[in-house]
C-alpha cells in the first residue's frame, strides 16, 4: 500500500471516530558535501510521518526518500526510497509488544551514505525513522553508486520483569543487497536473521547497567555464510534528559565459511561515549570504539 493510501485510510478512520489520536508530520532536510576530488553533492531528504493511537494500540508509518544531486562525475542523480511501518500493543502500562517493518529501494552512493548497507528498520509510532542502519556482515562495496534494495521485519517485547530491571527481546528477519547481476558483483544479496536480548538494571535514577546478548547470521548469494554472537556489559550515567555518558566492554565470536577465513574466532569489543545538548537545537555525540 502506498503512503498516500495509508494517509487516506487513516483520515477516514479519524473521521469515523475509530482512532483516538492522530499525529501527522512533514519536513525536509538538505545536506551539502565537498569531496577532495572537487565533487559537489547535495542531499535532499523530505519526510512524511503519520502516527495514530487508540487505547493500548499505536501505529505509525513514514516515507523518507533521499535524493542525491552530484556535480563532478558519477551519476548525476541518485534516489533511494525509504519507508517504514510499526504497530504496537500495550497489554498493561508497563509492557509493550511491537511489530516493525522497513525497507529501501533505489540508487545509493555508498561512499557518501554508507548507512544504507542494511535496513534495521524502526518506524516509531509518532515519529517514524526508516533510516537504514549498517550491517556488521555486509561489506561496503568498492563501486560506490549501486542499485540497492533492503527489507526487514522485527518483532519485539519490552518491559520491567521487576521494579529494578527492564528487559527487551527482539527477533529480526532481513534481506538486502544489490539489484541486478552487475550490482550484486559488488554488493551480494544477503538473507538472515538477528536475535537480541537486553537486561538493564536500574541502579539509581542516574545509573544503569545493561547486559546485552546479540546473535546474527547471514547467507550471501555468493555461497558464503557468516555470523556473530556478541556479549556486552554497558554502564550508562545520565546527567539530564539530553546528556550523559556510557562505557561498555565485551566480546564476540565470529564465524564464516569464506575461503581463507573459514572457522570461528573471538574478538574483544569496547566502547565509550558522551552525548550532550547545548539547547533544543544543538546536540552532539562523541564516540570511541575498539
Amino acid at each position: 500500500m502506498s503512503c498516500a493510501a495509508l494517509l487516506a485510510a487513516s483520515l477516514l478512520l479519524v473521521s469515523a471516530g475509530q482512532v483516538g489520536v492522530l499525529d501527522l508530520q512533514a519536513g525536509a532536510e538538505a545536506r551539502a558535501r565537498w569531496r577532495p576530488e572537487l565533487t559537489r553533492e547535495l542531499d535532499v531528504l523530505p519526510r512524511a510521518a503519520l502516527g495514530a493511537q487508540d487505547g493500548p494500540f499505536t501505529w505509525g508509518a513514514a516515507y523518507a526518500p533521499r535524493l542525491t544531486l552530484q556535480d563532478g562525475g558519477g551519476d548525476a542523480v541518485a534516489l533511494l526510497h525509504r519507508g517504514g511501518v510499526e504497530a504496537s500493543w500495550r497489554p498493561d502500562p508497563h509492557w509493550r509488544l511491537s511489530l516493525t517493518t522497513a525497507g529501501s529501494y533505489g540508487t545509493n552512493d555508498f561512499l557518501a551514505n554508507p548507512d544504507a548497507s542494511r535496513n534495521a528498520g524502526s518506524a516509531g509510532p509518532t515519529i517514524p525513522s526508516p533510516t537504514p542502519a549498517p550491517s556488521v556482515l555486509q561489506p561496503v562495496p568498492v563501486l560506490t553508486t549501486l542499485r540497492y534494495a533492503a527489507a526487514d521485519i522485527t518483532a519485539g517485547l519490552e518491559g520491567p520483569p521487576t521494579e529494578s530491571f527492564r528487559a527487551r527481546v527482539a527477533l529480526t528477519a532481513f534481506l538486502d543487497g544489490g539489484v541486478g547481476s552487475t550490482a550484486q558483483l559488488y554488493l551480494p544479496q544477503q538473507r538472515g536473521g538477528r536475535a537480541l536480548l537486553d537486561l538493564t538494571w536500574l541502579a539509581s535514577h542516574r545509573d544503569t547497567y545493561t547486559t546485552g546478548l546479540t546473535a546474527i547470521h547471514s547467507a550471501f548469494s555468493t555461497g558464503v555464510d557468516s555470523g556473530a554472537v556478541t556479549l556486552t556489559e554497558t554502564w550508562r550515567r545520565s546527567f539530564s534528559k539530553a546528556s550523559g555518558t556510557w562505557l561498555g566492554a565485551g566480546g564476540a565470536l565470529l564465524y564464516s565459511n569464506a575461503p581463507g577465513e573459514a572457522g570461528v574466532r573471538a574478538v574483544p569489543a569496547a566502547e565509550a561515549g558522551i552525548r550532550g545538548a547545548l539547547d533544543r537545537d544543538v546536540a552532539g555525540t562523541l564516540l570511541l570504539a575498539a
